[in-house]
């Protein structure tokens, strides 16, 4: 869904009283922001806002004008309660407004200003951090809502406005609205022109679009997309399934599916994983067992560490590859009076007669200490190749090729303290094969389960047919 606005309603009273309410104000859904905008005489003042007894956020304020808000709500309908409390106000104005399709914490920059003229002006935000955003202005005066309204600058729509009336006209508040999207990081500001000569309050706030997410333009069968995790814009528990609904546009777009180490992070490609089941070990799709590397030799040493699994998987062949991107999961372990340091670690893969090597950085999470009283670092849920777009020999990658993908190796050079002892234990090993999907030009709805997890963002891959210890490719996904 695009950011955008909806009105919510209005207010305005002079009744003197400590508390003010807009009855059944509606969030039309569920992770959108409710945004409140106040304007009271200079004796009042806002100790708070609830909506349905949950309290906003302020986000901004000046003498007499106050902006809140309320993220990620719930859809529903209830009471705005706005609390004068300490300090009641003799005159209120205040409009309500629903932001949808923003992130969960939207609220990007804001901005206020003051003065006494016909030409109100908030001043300019700082720089946009991300585009499209939606700008909200609101312009409070000390004037009746008879006073002339003005004209809305810098291409902004009019909004709600409303105000109080009678008596003593610098003795009313006014609070007018506007609104624009803007497909540009630029600062922003929101002001007005011939408006009634009146003291007045000018307040931006901008509100970030939440990601949207581009389906595929044809697939030939739904199971291609349901029988592989499909996690976008949150982590998905283990084993609870997620339905993702998107609009895609006429123009070609690609689908994404998450990478192990991110669930968070769509890519522009689908990928098949192939695993690497011998030893088995390497194919059971978790982290309790391992095979390990372990250089126990007196004295200071340095080496590479080296753990070799065969490929047994052939998958079946998808569209056309445009690049591979190997991965392994594991850990260091070290006794603790050891001192050890580790350097370059990489995939050395085998195919056919060939063999490459990819170098790979590694994340380490902070030293700790495991039940044995050891040292350790533990890999970032993943070590990762770089994408790999040609295979050992230098040619592009085929499915011929990764089926004939014999092994990976992971590697990674250490200097080791005298009397100490290296471990490189290596829990999992797996090659992600990535292709483009083509595009649809309509609505589509792809289910995903997700398995139990490889640790921290661990996702499951699509299982294939065969005997004992490897994987089958119908079905619900698997461990991965």
């Amino acid at each position: 869904m695009s950011i955008g606005r909806t009105a919510r309603g209005t207010f305005q009273s002079k009744a003197g009283t400590l508390t003010y309410t807009l009855t059944g104000v509606v969030v039309g859904e569920t992770g959108s922001c409710l945004v409140v905008a106040i304007d009271l005489d200079s004796v009042g003042s806002v100790d708070g806002v609830t909506w349905g007894g949950v309290a906003m956020t302020l986000i901004d304020s000046a003498t007499q004008g106050y902006v809140y808000a309320l993220p990620n709500a719930t859809a529903g309908t209830a009471d705005l309660v706005v609390d004068c409390t300490s300090n009641s106000s003799v005159y209120i104005a205040f409009v309500v407004t629903e932001v949808t399709g923003c992130k969960v914490a939207p609220v990007d920059k804001f901005a206020h200003a003051s003065g006494t003229s016909t030409t109100p002006s908030s001043g300019a935000t700082a720089a946009l951090t991300q585009k499209p955003e939606l700008l909200l202005g609101f312009v409070m005066t000390s004037g009746p809502v008879e006073d002339a309204a003005g004209t809305w600058s810098n291409s902004f729509n009019v909004g709600q406005r409303n105000g109080t009336t009678g008596g003593t006209a610098s003795l009313n508040s006014t609070v007018s609205e506007g609104y624009l999207v803007v497909a540009s990081t630029s600062a922003a500001t929101a002001a007005k022109t011939a408006i009634t000569s009146r003291a007045w309050e000018a307040f931006i706030v901008t509100f970030m679009e939440a990601a949207q997410v581009s389906l595929p333009a044809s697939i030939s069968a739904a199971a291609s997309v349901g029988a592989a995790a499909i996690i976008i814009g949150a982590v998905v528990s283990s084993c609870q399934s997620v339905e993702i609904t998107a609009v895609v546009p006429d123009d070609p777009a690609r689908f994404g599916m998450s990478a192990p180490r991110n669930p968070t992070a769509v890519t522009t490609q689908s990928f098949v994983p192939v695993r690497a089941t011998t030893p088995a070990t390497l194919g059971d799709g978790d982290l309790a067992t391992w095979e390990d590397f372990i250089d126990n030799a007196l004295g200071l040493t340095s080496g590479t560490a080296v753990v070799t699994a065969t490929v047994m998987e052939d998958p079946t062949p998808g569209g056309a590859i445009t690049g591979v991107v190997f991965r392994a999961t594991g850990k260091w372990l070290y006794p603790g009076p050891a001192i050890l340091t580790t350097g370059t670690h990489r995939f050395k893969v085998t195919v056919g007669g060939n063999v490459g090597t990819i170098t790979c950085p590694v994340k380490f999470n902070t030293a700790g200490f495991d039940a044995s009283g050891f040292n350790w670092y533990l890999w970032a849920d993943t070590i990762d190749s770089a994408m790999s777009t040609t295979q050992p020999d230098g040619s592009p990658w085929t499915w011929a090729a990764i089926n004939a993908m014999v092994d990976v190796k992971v590697e990674g050079d250490y200097t080791k303290g005298a009397g100490g002892i290296a471990d490189m234990r290596v829990a999992e090993i797996w090659a992600e094969v990535y292709m483009t999907i083509g595009s649809i030009p309509n609505i589509i709805h792809a289910s995903g389960r997700r398995g139990p997890s490889l640790g921290s963002g661990g996702i499951a891959p699509v299982r294939k047919s065969g005997s004992a210890g490897s994987v089958k490719h119908s079905g619900s996904a698997g461990p991965f």
